[in-house]
């Protein structure tokens, strides 16, 4: 597509690769970044500082672009959002997607691509997730991604704006943040986990794979108006998915068995802590670990051709790379 590339999100985790894989596609990127003293994206580019929830400035910031990326959002905690934290996740996750399609729209824009995430369907299911999946979102995060995605599509419907939505699962990486990060630093440090009786299976996904995935549907004809589910590679258990980390950071593993209700105990005395303070384990962060979640991305692949996979092992290696040089030392 003629025209510049519009990123929303550039200088976050996934925003970053994101970035780079288009400037190396040869794209010309334009990035949209939230207005402060550090606002630039990772890699090379023309950086807009723009609030997404103003509309005027925001179509301004859209001129000559054909294609939008929104990446942008709020991450979720767990539990024990006060009021105004859970005005700002609606007003990040909904409202700043609203303004932004409708501008895009006022500004010509083609195509809009809206990476989403699975969570607006749901956390965990005991069957495969399809894209024909209801959604059910069983989280605030999960439920403002849900409305953010029903924004997208209105703003599609008149045709005048080709949207795609894309919903990955948990993303990890080099630059990740949140439970993909203190995972891999509670691994390093030899923390003993209460992971060793969990007998499930999730979906999860290599930055650099979804940044691959993001740039396909830039280019497919096959994918306008659509959802897909995205997933990489064969799901495994959280179990091995930690020895998994262990092995490539190449430090001995230390699981011990919990029974998952003790567990799910411990994550609700954790959602009454988190209310006067920070809890480390809730009944969230349980069931992520606990329950399973195996995401169906066939359809997206069968659309697009689409056949990247990085091999677990190579995209934890990488993963663990970065981890041991941003920790700043070895184990």
């Amino acid at each position: 597509m003629a025209g510049d590339i519009a990123v929303t999100g550039a200088m976050g985790f996934i925003g970053g690769h994101v970035v780079r894989q288009l400037n190396q596609s040869g794209y010309r990127v334009r990035a949209l970044v939230r207005p402060g003293p550090d606002a630039r994206p990772v890699a090379p580019g023309d950086v807009r500082q723009v609030m997404l929830t103003n509309e005027t400035d925001v179509a301004a910031a859209l001129e000559g672009v054909s294609t939008v990326i929104h990446l942008a959002g709020r991450a979720h905690r767990a539990s024990g959002l006060s009021v105004a934290e859970l005005s700002a996740l609606r007003r990040d996750n909904v409202e700043a997607t609203q303004v932004l399609a409708h501008a895009a729209r006022r500004s010509g824009v083609a195509r809009f691509v809206f990476v989403s995430s699975i969570g607006a369907v749901t956390t965990s299911s005991v069957s495969l997730v399809t894209d024909g999946h209801i959604p059910q979102p069983d989280t605030l995060y999960g439920r403002t991604k849900l409305e953010a995605e029903e924004v997208v599509r209105a703003a599609g419907a008149a045709r005048a704006l080709e949207v795609v939505i894309l919903r990955p699962p948990m993303v990890f990486g080099p630059g990740m943040k949140g439970n993909p990060l203190r995972l891999f630093e509670a691994v390093c440090r030899g923390t003993a986990l209460p992971l060793a009786a969990i007998r499930n299976r999730r979906s999860f996904m290599y930055v650099g794979t979804l940044a691959a995935a993001i740039l396909r549907s830039v280019e497919s004809p096959n994918v306008v108006g659509q959802t897909f589910g995205l997933s990489d590679g064969t799901p495994m258990s959280t179990p091995d998915f930690v020895r998994s980390v262990a092995t490539a950071l190449g430090v001995n593993v230390r699981l011990f068995a919990m029974p998952v209700p003790l567990l799910e105990a411990l994550g609700f005395l954790g959602d009454v802590l988190s209310r006067v303070g920070h809890a480390p384990l809730t009944s969230q962060t349980v069931r992520g670990l606990t329950r399973s979640l195996v995401v169906d991305d066939s359809r997206f692949r069968e659309a697009t051709g689409f056949d990247v996979r990085v091999p677990t092992p190579a995209a934890l290696a990488s993963t663990a790379e970065w981890f041991l040089v941003h920790r700043g030392s070895r184990p």
